[in-house]
């Protein structure tokens, strides 16, 4: 690719691209391997213009044409759903000398083979692709090419800085309200020792979940035995405790604060100091407690930026201070409820709060709110400019991650890391953001950055979680299995109760995928019981959806529910929202399941109400997609097909083309029973060439399936078969639910090639799992489908009993047209065959009704070609002449199938 001459070769052949989609794949190529969002990609290309987002996609199209992108998969442009695209792959920028001599050597070849005019050609044998760029241009990029590896790339050995654990001081008033004093004082100490970067301050987070599992000695200093202990699980070298007396108001508010200085790796306390004033003064307390402890510390004096960055990191008054100090208390008590409204109240008291409205963002984000949160978030930012760099880098990063602008989080981690790469806090940061920015090798990289820092901090378990969790998000679920496994051993072994509790969570969400649901639910059983223990409620209700969903997938729906139903009673009493919704859509869709419409919908809706409430609008997306589900199977599909559109519509928006591809899938099913098959055919195939761009098996295989629908009833039987035995291997893969009905759906294809052996084959291979799993209306369809072969062959008897199995299943779901209307079908035909002739032809015109009031034009057809055979065994020549009437309507609708089977009557 040649930037200055615009042009794009192939075996030194130009690939015709219009302006834009030049100026596209310049951008991407020049980004190679990281993810570019969609709205940096409108701003570029249409700086001054308002376009649609559809603009953006019809480019991508063209560019994946031109470069000859796979529909199995996508060899240069990968879509990141909801996100943006990425540029796959290797991309190669020439040195200028390089560049002149390949230049002139590719100028003399083309001279002499082409006699045209020289440009640029690059041989595919040489390189699959070739950036070439301008001269200033190319020393720009090596610039940033530079600063972004001296960023990312951590030398072997880094010198660790001292480190300092905070670990609290104890309230010997003895009074509940002056206990807000302990972490206020912690927070504030931390912020004077940290200043200047000379000190690693162990966080705060870190000493309160250690805390719970080693509680410290109520004396004024600790044992060596327990000084060991936190040295080898905070890393800390270095630790500040203490206790405070506050003797009232009839003192004056008058405060006694007495510190230690302990050595963890000697055991040796050396020093212990006191400080005096008033409430109104603590800000003047810390302060002088914290000059004298960075003296005793041969740390230099503040510098006066140094200093201004501290008092910034204050609020304007002590009750804004107090107020802050109890919201924090609150969420490291895993009360998040109470700690925002302690924040919203600090805020109030301070409005330029920014540590407060940052902490505001945190409580919300755990709450499930997450709209509300990147406010929060982004008032923290645009307060921050005063703050010490690190602060304002953290702030800066945690609101690019809660606004899902992952390329900018990783920026902001990355300089943070670099400024300081012996703490793990920062490079766990910087992992997770790369990893949800679609960077996976780069935040392996960092991973493997971390695993080099000196012990004990290079064998912190965290790191062994960040890799498992890194490679789960791929599908490498054994990889993860086996960091998590690391990560437990070593958690069990330093005693740290809630760092062994995420491991086994973590852990079970690497079993239930590899189909080791028993042991899945063991562990995540034990990380419940210990996030209990703690009273981390937050923890356990995610244990237990781990718990829930292993037992869903044995089978155990029933038992699943009642899980579910008891995380959400967690969820409520915790007040987190968006963990409530999404088990709200569990227990909706078990009642989907067993076909108890009415209620799934209701529940699908209240999910779908919090999701609003939350402003999660990607959810709202798959929630309106299940109530689509659910109105189609009660009787509306045409009602149905509006809210897929309103869901496409939203996921569209999002660019979460699996998102997309998932709905249209479920629309193409839709569109079939309303009879257009074209645009059944039309969405289907979409939703394949989306998923198969994405690798999604499971989306592969429902596309597919809805693909080899059509094909049956055009009657192109042969297609039909192929495609689904494709969506069953693929499901089979994928371990996937829907295998069944692929192979009930074969089955069909099957008995109109009277293939009888499969159909029984298919029918019976579907059965046992459907039985497990209590799926009555596919067991019914089941049936109906032996019935149906039985029939065909003579076998009134077999038919007579697969019926009445059918209809004792119909009898234990309640009402649903999709699952009556082919019943009532299949049974007239038996009962003409038992010679009730007048009582088929009436439940056959009433299936006709039915079909026209619900604008089920596949039932339909399918009932009037039931009434015209029985109408041929007494009235031959009016069944005929409703054949022909029968054969036209349906061939308008593409409908070949019955074409040809009207056309025998």
């Amino acid at each position: 690719m040649d930037p200055e001459q615009r042009l794009l070769l192939r075996d030194q052949q130009p690939i015709p691209l219009s302006p834009k989609a030049f100026d596209l794949l310049l951008v991407l190529a020049q980004r190679s391997g990281q993810l570019v969002l969609k709205d940096d990609l409108m701003q570029i290309l249409w700086p001054d213009t308002f376009v649609e987002e559809s603009n953006l996609g019809q480019h991508v199209f063209q560019l994946r044409k031109a470069l000859g992108d796979r529909s199995q998969g996508s060899s240069y442009i990968v879509t990141v759903p909801g996100r943006g695209y990425r540029f796959v792959q290797d991309v190669r920028f020439l040195p200028e000398k390089e560049k002149i001599v390949l230049e002139s050597h590719l100028r003399t070849k083309v001279v002499v083979e082409t006699g045209r005019r020289p440009s640029l050609g690059i041989s595919a044998a040489v390189l699959a692709l070739l950036i070439v760029a301008g001269a200033l241009g190319y020393r720009t990029y090596r610039a940033e090419q530079h600063r972004e590896s001296a960023k990312i790339e951590l030398p072997k050995t880094v010198k660790p800085r001292r480190s300092v654990a905070v670990l609290g001081f104890r309230n010997l008033s003895g009074r509940p309200d002056v206990g807000w004093l302990s972490t206020a004082f912690s927070e504030m100490l931390g912020t004077e020792l940290a200043a200047g970067g000379q000190v690693r301050l162990v966080s705060s987070e870190e000493v309160a979940h250690m805390s719970t599992s080693l509680p410290l000695a109520s004396s004024g200093t600790l044992s060596k035995d327990t000084q060991a202990r936190i040295h080898q699980n905070l890393g800390a070298d270095l630790v500040v405790l203490g206790s405070y007396s506050d003797l009232g108001k009839l003192s004056g508010g008058a405060i006694r604060l007495d510190l230690a200085l302990q050595d963890t790796t000697s055991g040796e306390t050396l020093a212990t100091m006191a400080e005096n004033g008033t409430e109104a003064g603590v800000f003047q307390i810390v302060s002088q407690a914290g000059e004298r402890l960075r003296q005793q510390l041969k740390l230099p004096s503040l510098s006066q930026e140094q200093d201004a960055g501290v008092q910034a990191a204050l609020p304007a008054n002590t009750e804004a201070e107090r107020l802050y100090a109890e919201g924090l208390e609150k969420l490291r008590e895993f009360d998040a409820l109470a700690a925002r409204d302690w924040l919203e109240k600090a805020i109030q008291a301070d409005s330029s709060y920014a540590l407060a409205h940052s902490a505001l963002a945190e409580a919300w984000s755990q709450l499930g709110y997450d709209e509300k949160a990147k406010s929060e978030a982004k008032k923290s930012f645009e307060l921050s400019g005063k703050l010490p760099r690190k602060d304002r880098l953290l702030i800066e990063g945690r609101y690019h991650a809660l606004s899902k602008e992952w390329d900018k989080a990783v920026e902001s981690y990355r300089t943070l890391f670099d400024f300081f790469p012996d703490d793990i806090e920062y490079g766990l940061r910087l992992a997770e953001a790369q990893r949800e920015a679609g960077g996976r090798n780069d935040a392996a990289a960092t991973i493997q950055s971390l695993r080099r820092l000196p012990a004990p901090v290079g064998d912190d378990p965290r790191i062994d979680l960040a890799e498992g969790f890194n490679d789960g998000a791929i599908g490498q679920y054994s990889k993860a299995y086996e960091a998590e496994l690391r990560a437990i051993a070593k958690a069990r072994a330093s005693g740290l109760n809630l760092l062994l509790a995420r491991a086994l969570y973590f852990e079970a969400c690497a079993l239930n995928p590899l189909g080791k649901n028993d042991e899945a639910i063991a562990a995540a059983q034990e990380a419940r019981q210990i996030y209990g223990a703690a009273g981390d409620q937050f923890g356990a209700d995610a244990a237990l959806e781990v718990v829930g969903s292993a037992q869903w997938s044995l089978g155990q729906i029933e038992t699943s529910e009642k899980t579910f139903r008891e995380a959400l009673d967690v969820s409520r009493k915790i007040g987190n929202q968006g963990t409530a919704a999404f088990e709200l859509s569990y227990l909706a869709s078990a009642q989907a399941y067993r076909r108890n419409l009415k209620s799934a919908r209701k529940l699908y809706e209240e999910a779908l109400a919090i999701y609003r409430d939350t402003g999660d609008r990607n959810r709202q997306g798959y929630a309106l997609r299940e109530i689509a589900w659910v109105v189609s199977s009660e009787g509306d599909p045409w009602a149905a097909l509006q809210i897929y559109d309103q869901s496409l519509s939203i996921f569209r928006d999002f660019t979460d083309e699996e998102g997309v591809a998932e709905v249209l899938s479920d629309e193409a099913q839709a569109l079939t029973a309303l009879g257009n098959l074209d645009k059944a055919q039309e969405v289907a195939q979409e939703a394949l060439d989306l998923s198969r761009t994405a690798g999604n098996k499971k989306i592969i295989g429902g596309a597919l399936y809805s693909l080899g629908i059509v094909a049956n009833l055009r009657g192109n039987l042969e297609a039909a078969h192929k495609m689904l035995l494709e969506a069953l291997s693929t499901d089979r893969e994928a371990q996937v639910d829907e295998a069944p009905l692929d192979e009930l759906e074969m089955a069909e294809t099957a008995m109109e090639q009277s293939r009888w052996d499969e159909v029984t084959q298919q029918v019976n291979a579907a059965l046992p799992y459907l039985a497990e799993h209590k799926d009555l209306a596919d067991e019914m369809w089941a049936e109906n489908l032996l019935a149906r072969a039985n029939l065909a062959q003579g076998n009134t008897a077999g038919a007579i009993q697969a019926t009445q199995t059918a209809r004792a299943e119909l009898h234990q779901i309640p009402w649903s047209w999709e699952s009556r209307l082919p019943f009532d079908i299949t049974n007239a035909r038996v009962l003409a065959a038992t010679g009730k002739l007048a009582e088929a032809v009436a439940s056959l015109k009433t299936v006709i009704a039915q079909s026209k009031e619900h604008r089920y034009v596949q039932y339909q057809l399918e009932a009037r070609l039931a009434l015209c055979e029985v109408e041929a065994k007494t009235d031959p020549v009016s069944a005929r002449m409703h054949a022909k009437a029968l054969e036209k309507d349906a061939a308008s609708k593409g409908f070949g199938l019955i074409v040809r089977k009207a056309r025998a009557i």
